[in-house]
């Protein structure tokens, strides 16, 4: 007993196991658990039925594909230095270049005529970028890493490793940061995110679950710790097939290096959801960055949007494979038949930003001026009105109280032919929720002047 007045368990706790090899004077702490009744935890008078099966040592393989990978390891071999765990790749001549949260590089000093390593040792705690010339496999042989494991993250972007052997849901695993509200964006290697999208006040799983072998880039608001325990096989979903682009083909090849994320939350062509197949390219300056095939409309009430990860410039490479910082997003479409450029919003490219696309596509010009009946109606608290315009002009649509005073103006602008809808989030000019009760919206366009009864309820 190590802790004073502690002499038996506490209910609820998580329960261990470790085996001792009296023979090789050997503790094997890293026991794996298969419940054949009961569960992991101490309970009163309880009791489980369980397989145990202990490993005192694994061989790890982690496959890496051509370009940028983050890697993490669950193993500690007998050498710890990084030069000596990946010197099969700098054999085989396909290492190109490793990377940790500080910048320190591994690399190879042609002038000197060796390998350059400002890593030093492994750390079981951290991720590492690692770039390779082709598809390769990393292969190590050691002691597994004991579970749990903290892992001290600091206030921003942080490289951190997944060391457990079974894949485990993300979002669980990071629960502690998010109640603490510490935890701001996670990404995996191929620009997949897990980020908090306030307008659905949920966060948006597009990673799934963390993989043994793989590193994630996190960031966090604070300084804080993350503790990584074996996961109790929960998974978040399956993986599915990703459907390859034909028409929108990045420049990158393998991984996006440092990539943003743009959302697809809504789209619509003649206002029909847009068909399967359809695509989506992310361009800077005609060099196209990103792209994603539609496999099914999507869906603005899900957590999980529809996700364009688009790659930066890779400085190790001597020509342009991704976005310039700062440069002007464009987005174009193409429906199989025809090409489309959208209203990217003015958004710029952001190293590990964030974005947000809605778009709707009008090719039948309507024939008159229409306000459609808001829907739904009755509401609570937001209800959209959509409108036609047959030509060109300055259009407005208000709303109004009973009394007739001006309420919010939704739309005071120039524009085009087209259909078009608008949101009322039951605010009024100044921000503020108002009452419930009777509103109307008039719409004016040239001589057409239109107005409908809304209702409010809460």
């Amino acid at each position: 007993n190590s802790s004073p007045g502690i002499n038996g368990f506490t209910a609820g706790n998580t329960i261990s196991y470790r085996f001792y090899d009296a023979s090789e004077a050997l503790e094997i702490s890293t026991v794996q658990t298969n419940y054949l009744q009961g569960e992991g935890v101490f309970s009163l008078s309880g009791s489980a039925f369980v397989q145990l099966i202990g490993i005192s040592s694994i061989e790890q393989s982690i496959g890496l594909t051509n370009g940028w990978n983050i890697i993490s390891f669950n193993m500690s071999p007998e050498n710890m230095d990084m030069l000596s765990i990946l010197s099969d790749l700098i054999d085989e001549g396909s290492l190109v270049k490793v990377q940790n949260e500080a910048g320190d590089a591994i690399e190879y000093v042609s002038f000197l005529d060796t390998w350059s390593n400002n890593i030093g040792d492994m750390e079981v705690t951290e991720g590492y970028y690692l770039k390779v010339n082709q598809a390769t496999e990393l292969n190590a042989v050691g002691e597994p890493v004991e579970l749990p494991l903290d892992i001290l993250l600091t206030n921003g972007w942080n490289f951190i490793s997944y060391p457990a052997l079974g894949s485990g849901d993300a979002l669980s695993i990071l629960q502690d940061l998010i109640d603490e509200g510490s935890l701001v964006k996670v990404q995996n290697e191929a620009g997949d995110a897990i980020e908090y999208v306030s307008f659905l006040d949920t966060w948006s799983n597009n990673i799934g679950n963390f993989d043994s072998g793989e590193g994630y880039y996190i960031k966090v608001n604070q300084e804080t710790t993350l503790t990584i325990n074996e996961p109790d096989g929960g998974l978040a979903r399956v993986e599915e097939d990703v459907l390859i682009p034909s028409k929108y083909v990045p420049i990158f090849e393998g991984n996006p290096y440092m990539a943003m994320n743009l959302y697809i939350v809504d789209a619509e062509v003649d206002r029909f959801p847009i068909s399967s197949d359809a695509e989506i390219g992310v361009f800077d300056n005609d060099v196209c960055v990103g792209s994603v095939v539609f496999s099914g409309y999507p869906d603005v009430n899900s957590p999980n949007l529809l996700s364009v990860p688009v790659g930066m410039d890779d400085p190790t490479n001597d020509f342009i494979d991704g976005y310039t910082v700062n440069n002007s997003i464009e987005v174009r479409f193409w429906d199989g038949r025809e090409e489309y450029i959208l209203d990217s919003k003015d958004l710029e490219f952001i190293v590990q930003g964030t974005g947000f696309i809605t778009f709707t596509i009008n090719e039948l010009v309507p024939d008159k001026f229409v306000l459609y009946n808001n829907y739904p109606n009755p509401f609570n608290p937001s209800t959209t009105l959509s409108y036609d315009i047959y030509e060109s002009g300055n259009i407005s649509l208000v709303v109004y109280d009973l009394l007739g005073e001006q309420v919010r103006t939704l739309v005071s602008d120039y524009q085009n032919p087209g259909s078009y809808d608008v949101i009322w989030d039951s605010k009024n000019d100044e921000g503020v929720p108002v009452t419930s009760g009777v509103y109307f919206v008039k719409m004016a366009a040239a001589d057409y002047i239109r107005t409908q009864k809304l209702i409010l309820v809460k």
